[in-house]
């Protein structure tokens, strides 16, 4: 396998076709003296792929011979079936072309692969039999088809399997000769498609399954295999020996990938799912050309990945989320020849929603965002805060910072001046904050300052019958203490037990005065809260009925509170409701004084660092996705503009029914007025089943009354919950007094609170 000298500073920078074509040309030109006489970077275009607007992103796709091929369906309008048929695509010229494949009847192309001959290899399965081949059961295909799409070969090896087996890739080598892999076991074939025996890992003395396999310059196969030698975490990198039925190790301690492939040069190039790096075999260490996000891509949703004769690579991708798919060419150019967006760094504690910042990426011509993950597999939590904290006080601080995430220190770090106040950057914005609802920018706010401006949320809350806990919503502990020992003989929750009451009924910040920087731990209302909590027996010792759903106990009187997520206009309240059998009230979570509270889980907390240098450019990332209109996101989420909620709302009550000839509204198997254009479906719970309808404008108002009213829980604060894990249990257990616990915890708070107010 043949070296090729290391990349120097290998950026990536997004450029247009056309100047990557003037790039192009002016490279062209001359020969450099030397490749380390520049410093090197990628850049990346999005191709126009005229011709093949027909591509079945949800495929198999496969890049060879500067070709593109995917599969696709079509229809036999004679016998009423699906046919598959293969489309190539040229990067060289723009050509394309397709065939029909001929395959047997009632089989399945579960695989593929081009060979250097231009045929199509094919794996074939048929599930569950087929009665116009005479197979019962599962039987599995090799095929051969010429570049015409005229059948070559069919092999049948299904009696050669010697268990229930599922493969599902193929690999052809450059002689011809085909490689099946399930997992464990490589099926060898000739190149006339006579079985040659196969390659058991365990045999070859490798314990472990195939993470993936590729055609190297060479025309041998590789296969990077995950577990080898014994161990489960190393990856190797193994040649398949097809005489002589075995796998020759090569690179031993090879990197863990998703996909592998090997250029023109000899050198194994490796997607991770984040980034394309090449292995190095002199160090045995892989070194990163670029990462995923810089070609405006998610990493997760490339489903291909190749080389073209002249060095280029090409990705295809695709983002179901957000109907986002495509080609992109990437290309190694000098770097004094580009010109670079200023780069703003996101940082993260364990990743963000990337979707966000490849739109912005891709729309901004002034900055590009880079994200910055803290936490490492395999890594302790504190490891990842330390190096966080250690960014944030130094010139290495991140220009943004994600604080959704519970065990961030967000008041603290606010207190300590670490976050600009968005306010006078909204004021500037054409962003109306009147369209916004407040009481979700309250919960962002720390000492006047509005920190991050979330896109959308969802409000978890806790809900009761009416009959029970009253119409009104807001309650004390001591209304949930009375609520209890109204109704002793059932259970606050399905399964109640000490810890959860103990997170449900425990609002630390009601103990606190952050504006005074004191606490009262040691009062009577915090005793009083540990005496009813330790009533319950612990989460060991707790009994569940597992048989029975929620909705049937409650409405057996058996359980009297459930704690749920409002995240949609027009289905949660409705089925809340058909749990509890009647009207129901989002109460909350209980606090001293009553209010309405309820915990908002938002997506899109960016803050922007006070130490940044590119502030204007951190804000252009907020508010573009604050701008941005990804609709397909509602439904899982509420959006923070009262102008698109209620634009919701009323889409949701105001339906068009199905009508009879009577002009009645025709009902479905369920009783529900049928709605033009819309089936709502159903969810269930064990036995118990609910099927949805259409909202009545009592439920939707609910929805945007308990946003209006609700206040955040604000900071959970993980030190504070930690303080007071580590201390009650001395109490629960009957080792101290609520006094003494009570005064141990009064005490750890209030040199907390004093350091940190």
């Amino acid at each position: 396998m043949k070296q090729i000298r290391k990349l120097f500073g290998n950026r990536l920078i997004s450029l247009s076709l056309a100047v990557l074509l003037a790039l192009g040309l002016t490279a062209c030109g001359r020969e450099p003296e030397s490749d380390i006489d520049f410093d090197w970077v990628y850049v990346h275009e999005f191709l126009q792929t005229e011709g093949a607007g027909n591509i079945n992103w949800q495929g198999e796709m496969s890049f060879g011979g500067d070709k593109l091929y995917y599969t696709s369906n079509g229809w036999n309008e004679q016998t009423e079936k699906y046919y598959p048929v293969l489309h190539r695509y040229s990067f060289l010229d723009g050509g394309t072309g397709e065939l029909e494949l001929p395959l047997p009847e009632e089989t399945n192309l579960t695989g593929w692969d081009i060979g250097e001959d231009g045929c199509l290899y094919a794996l074939l399965a048929v599930w569950g039999g087929s009665e116009a081949l005479g197979i019962s059961g599962n039987a599995y295909m090799v095929a051969k088809y010429d570049a015409q799409g005229k059948e070559v070969f069919v092999t049948d090896f299904s009696e050669l399997l010697e268990r229930e087996s599922f493969p599902n890739r193929l690999m052809v080598d450059g002689e011809g000769r085909i490689y099946a892999v399930e997992k464990d076991v490589i099926w060898l074939f000739d190149a006339e498609g006579a079985p040659a025996g196969n390659i058991k890992l365990r045999d070859a003395g490798v314990i472990g399954q195939v993470k993936d396999y590729c055609r190297g310059s060479d025309g041998c196969v590789y296969a990077a295999v995950k577990g080898c030698n014994g161990s489960i975490s190393a990856t190797g990198l193994f040649s398949v020996d097809f005489e002589g039925k075995r796998l020759e190790e090569e690179l031993p301690g090879f990197p863990d990938v998703t996909e592998i492939i090997q250029n023109a040069e000899g050198s194994f190039l490796i997607n991770d799912g984040n980034s394309v790096s090449i292995y190095n075999e002199e160090t045995q260490e892989k070194e990163k050309l670029f990462d995923w996000l810089d070609c405006d891509v998610q990493g997760s949703y490339v489903t291909g990945f190749g080389t073209l004769s002249d060095g280029r690579m090409v990705a295809a991708f695709e983002d179901r989320n957000v109907d986002d798919q495509g080609i992109i060419v990437i290309n190694r150019v000098r770097a004094d020849q580009v010109t670079a967006k200023q780069e703003v760094v996101l940082g993260t504690l364990t990743g963000v929603d990337n979707s966000y910042v490849v739109h912005f990426n891709r729309s901004s011509n002034d900055y590009h965002v880079t994200v910055r993950q803290y936490l490492k597999d395999y890594e302790h939590l504190e490891d990842a805060l330390n190096r966080l904290n250690a960014d944030i006080v130094s010139d290495n601080c991140p220009d943004l910072l994600d604080l959704d995430n519970y065990y961030m220190e967000v008041r603290q770090m606010a207190s300590n001046g670490v976050f600009e106040d968005l306010t006078p950057y909204l004021e500037q914005s054409s962003i109306d904050r009147d369209d916004m609802f407040e009481t979700l920018l309250e919960d962002f706010t720390y000492g006047g300052k509005l920190i991050c401006i979330p896109d959308t949320f969802s409000i978890n809350t806790v809900i009761g019958s009416t009959a029970k806990v009253g119409k009104e919503m807001g309650w004390t502990t001591e209304d949930v203490i009375a609520l209890a020992e109204a109704y002793p003989e059932a259970s606050l929750f399905d399964g109640t037990y000490r810890e959860k009451l103990l997170l449900f009924l425990l609002d630390v910040n009601s103990f606190v005065d952050w504006e005074t920087g004191t606490c009262h731990f040691d009062s009577d209302e915090f005793k009083r809260l540990l005496e009813f909590i330790g009533r319950y027996p612990g989460y060991d010792e707790m009994t569940y009925d597992a048989g029975r759903s929620t909705a049937e106990k409650i409405q057996s009187g058996e359980v009297l509170l459930i704690e749920k997520s409002v995240y949609n206009i027009d289905k949660n309240i409705q089925y809340y409701k058909a749990q509890f059998g009647g009207e129901i009230t989002c109460i909350g979570y209980p606090n001293i004084r009553g209010d309405s509270v309820a915990s908002f889980s938002a997506s899109g907390q960016y803050a922007i660092m006070t130490r940044s240098k590119l502030k204007e450019g951190a804000w252009a990332f907020i508010e573009s996705y604050l701008s941005w209109d990804h609709s397909s996101y509602f439904g899982l989420d509420l959006p923070n503009r009262k102008s698109k909620l209620e634009r919701l709302a009323e889409e949701a009550v105001n339906v068009e029914y199905v009508l009879d000839e009577n002009g009645e509204p025709v009902l479905d198997e369920n009783g529900n007025p049928k709605v033009v254009g819309k089936d709502y479906g159903g969810v269930g719970e064990g036995d118990w089943m609910y099927y949805f309808r259409a909202p009545t404008r009592e439920e939707v108002d609910m929805v945007l009354e308990l946003i209006r009213s609700t206040k955040g829980k604000g900071d959970p604060n993980y030190q504070m919950r930690v303080i007071i894990d580590e201390e009650v249990a001395a109490y629960f257990l009957g080792q101290k007094s609520v006094d003494e616990v009570a005064d141990i915890i009064q005490n750890r708070m209030q040199v907390y609170v004093s350091e940190n107010y």
